[in-house]
């Protein structure tokens, strides 16, 4: 799937929880919303990092093993990421691969 198929997806999941919290009498989230979403879900990612490192406990909820969690998180980040771009005009596609050209230019520099 490409990244602007996967915004179009991550945006109607969007718009299905616009739907549910006006129904339920909810405010719409602001970008800031997603972000302390997107923060809560780095939060749960690096609990999961650290149990597959066996630095702490994995308890499940559910049988659900702990790459699944892993998988989750990843994806409720990239979740995140996708709803932030679209809400501040950025075009991952476009902007990426120029990004990382930069930074390998730095990296071959202390090379």
């Amino acid at each position: 799937m490409k990244l602007s198929d996967a915004q179009i997806v991550a945006l109607n999941v969007r718009d299905m929880y616009e739907k549910i919290n006006r129904k339920d009498g909810q405010k719409s989230w602001l970008a800031s919303d997603y972000v302390s979403g997107l923060v809560g879900d780095i939060g749960d990612l690096q609990k999961l990092v650290m149990a597959k490192d066996v630095k702490r406990d994995f308890k499940p909820s559910s049988d659900i093993t702990i790459d699944q969690a892993i998988e989750h998180e990843l994806v409720d980040i990239l979740w995140s990421v996708l709803i932030l771009a679209k809400e501040y005009n950025v075009d991952l596609e476009k902007s990426f691969a120029p990004a990382m050209e930069k930074l390998k230019e730095k990296l071959l520099q202390r090379l």
